[in-house]
């Protein structure tokens, strides 16, 4: 028969075996997934068991649950990859492997736990960085030409001109100046004015000569939009109306006369940007002279607007 003080004793011992069970349960660490390619010639249960003991022995208590080692061949190596259950690679390490004739299963399973043991205590310093993922360069948009479209443009200036006609009447005098561009290559012009012609001396006096000038036309655009200097060719109509009065020595108005002539020109305009908004203009016409005038003194003919002619022009224009 037991004494009850034996009793006691084999009691407390129980209990302390059974604390003991329950404090190396909670040490063990949870298993780590594996997967042993066939190449590798290796119990996958048995090393995992080999490992779960490795890492026990380490009193590690971290919850491996995420992990997943991967062996697989390398020739006569082994590559252990630990990755997460993510396909994430955190470390990667090869070992060799000795020939199966050479080694016993048991010796191979062993020194693979080691590996991979020794892999997820290093972790932390063997973590592979992968080089960040470069992202395709985005796709470049198909190229569109934009449509071009008919801008419409106002400019208004002040020009002098200057005209001689073979006729032998010179004259000159301010115009004011107006062009509309219609889009990138036509524009609409006009002009109109006042001019005073050159003198001319006859039998009862001076005759002097006033007119109002107006002209319209279009032109053509010979640079592109970008170039600084715009450049066209152009024809136009022109119309003066002509008020002559000769005046004698003393002053006095000997006779009157009116008179329309009409023309059409053609030439050249340059204007040169000197800002956003303001530019430089002149222009150079031949023209030809549709209905003439003709200046007579005592029958002769002294001048007039007739035949062909030549005319100048320049001044500012600025952008409404």
């Amino acid at each position: 028969m037991i004494p009850p003080v034996c009793h006691f004793a084999l009691l407390v011992a129980a209990l302390s075996g059974e604390q003991r069970a329950t404090d190396s349960a909670k040490a063990m660490p949870q298993d780590v997934a594996l997967s042993i390619a066939p190449c590798v010639s290796a119990d996958e249960i048995w090393v995992s068991q080999l490992v779960k003991m490795e890492l026990s022995n380490g009193s590690s208590t971290e919850d491996l649950s995420d992990l997943h080692a991967v062996v697989t061949c390398q020739g006569d190596s082994a590559e252990i990859r630990l990755l997460t259950h993510s396909d994430d690679l955190l470390a990667l390490r090869t070992i060799a492997l000795k020939p199966l004739q050479d080694t016993a299963p048991d010796v191979r399973a062993h020194e693979l736990a080691l590996g991979i043991a020794e892999l997820i205590r290093r972790r932390e310093v063997a973590i592979v960085e992968r080089p960040p993922a470069v992202a395709a360069p985005p796709a470049k948009p198909e190229s569109v030409l934009p449509t071009p479209q008919a801008r419409i443009e106002a400019r208004l200036g002040a020009v002098v001109a200057m005209e001689r006609s073979s006729g032998g009447q010179g004259q000159a005098g301010p115009d004011i100046a107006a062009q509309i561009r219609l889009g990138e290559y036509v524009s609409l012009l006009a002009r109109l004015g006042g001019r005073r012609s050159q003198t001319l001396t006859v039998t009862d006096g001076i005759l002097s000569g006033r007119a109002l000038s107006g002209n319209v036309g279009i032109g053509a655009r010979m640079t592109p939009r970008t170039f600084p200097v715009e450049c066209l060719v152009f024809g136009r109509m022109v119309g003066q109306g002509f008020r002559y009065a000769a005046t004698s020595d003393g002053g006095a108005t000997t006779r009157t006369g009116d008179a329309v002539a009409w023309l059409a020109d053609a030439g050249l305009m340059g204007t040169i940007d000197v800002s956003p908004h303001l530019g430089v203009v002149f222009e150079f016409a031949g023209s030809g002279a549709i209905h003439s005038v003709s200046i007579r003194d005592q029958g002769n003919s002294v001048s007039g607007i007739r035949g062909f002619g030549i005319s100048a022009a320049f001044g500012v224009m600025g952008q409404l």
